[in-house]
């Protein structure tokens, strides 16, 4: 079976997307605390190497555990991250003043999640995953990806709020619910066990790979819609900072300070907007990301 020509368009998309803000490429966002068996770490523009304890993380490093291998993370604000065997996740932030944004975004596999309590105004924290985004408010939880690209979020503490396709639901402690790549969601009153859960993906796609690669195929092109939406919203807060720093330059050299303190006012309220464009779109690479993980598992799955 030929490999997907899958997301070459949506590669292009991405390159003209920012992925960070500027001056936080080297921001340190956790560190390596427990390390068992073969686990990767690729940080930006470096190549892949074997974790170490210890070891320091900056924003949009990869990690990847192989086959009985498991590693752990602390993130700066003291969550902790639990990497699963033959697993794939990124880990990225940005930090705004005192606003505060980690998100992680799991490609397959399973990660556990033990959040402190997070304050509602100062910090959000997301799991990103190419079906949805879960966002946790104070919780202990459970998410997993399997070849099919359904997944699974199991709840053992507190809540988690999350979003698939305009559509937000919640989940409380004890419960659970399964996003399959299409259809609607399905819901439980207890916890679901992952790994029977998981290994059931592989016979479906036995029986028919061809449906499976389809429905990846129709997933990358919402995920290239909204692409694309959130790059015309960046490229709009770019034209809107442009004209900012023309106009307080005008005012400034005619001395009108009042009227450029309400401007830049005004400014500040309208980058909270651009700050959510660009965690849109990073939201979208990394379901992007999970796309080619998933479409390289089920052709590995059906030889």
């Amino acid at each position: 079976m030929k490999r997907p020509l899958l997301l070459f368009f949506s590669l292009q998309c991405l390159c003209s997307v920012p992925l960070s803000l500027d001056g936080e490429n080297g921001l340190t966002v956790g560190r390596v605390t427990f390390v068992h068996g073969t686990c990767l770490v690729s940080v930006p523009n470096e190549d892949e190497r074997e974790a170490l304890l210890d070891q320091e993380l900056v924003q949009w490093s990869t990690l990847k555990t192989l086959k009985d291998s498991e590693m752990e993370v602390t993130l700066e604000g003291g969550d902790i991250l639990h990497l699963t065997k033959d697993s794939e996740m990124t880990l990225g932030g940005y930090r705004i003043r005192e606003q505060k944004f980690t998100q992680i975004g799991l490609f397959f596999g399973t990660l556990r999640l033990f959040v402190r309590k997070l304050s509602t105004d100062g910090e959000e924290l997301s799991v990103n995953t190419i079906t949805t985004t879960a966002g946790i408010r104070g919780t202990a939880f459970e998410v997993s990806v399997r070849e099919d690209g359904a997944v699974l979020v199991n709840v053992e503490e507190g809540a988690v709020e999350t979003e698939m396709d305009g559509d937000t639901h919640r989940i409380e402690a004890g419960q659970a619910a399964v996003y399959p790549l299409s259809g609607p969601r399905e819901d439980f009153s207890r916890r679901v066990d992952s790994g029977p859960w998981k290994k059931k993906a592989i016979q479906k796609i036995r029986e028919n790979p061809k449906l499976f690669l389809a429905m990846l195929l129709e997933r990358e092109r919402t995920i290239i819609a909204r692409l694309k939406e959130a790059q015309r919203r960046i490229s709009e807060y770019r034209e809107e900072w442009d004209g900012f720093l023309r106009k307080t330059r005008f005012l400034e050299s005619r001395g009108r300070y009042e009227e450029e303190k309400r401007l830049i006012r005004m400014q500040i309220l309208r980058t909270k907007r651009g700050i959510f464009s660009l965690l849109a779109a990073r939201r979208q690479l990394n379901a992007a990301r999970s796309v080619l993980v998933l479409s390289a598992r089920i052709e590995r799955n059906t030889q």
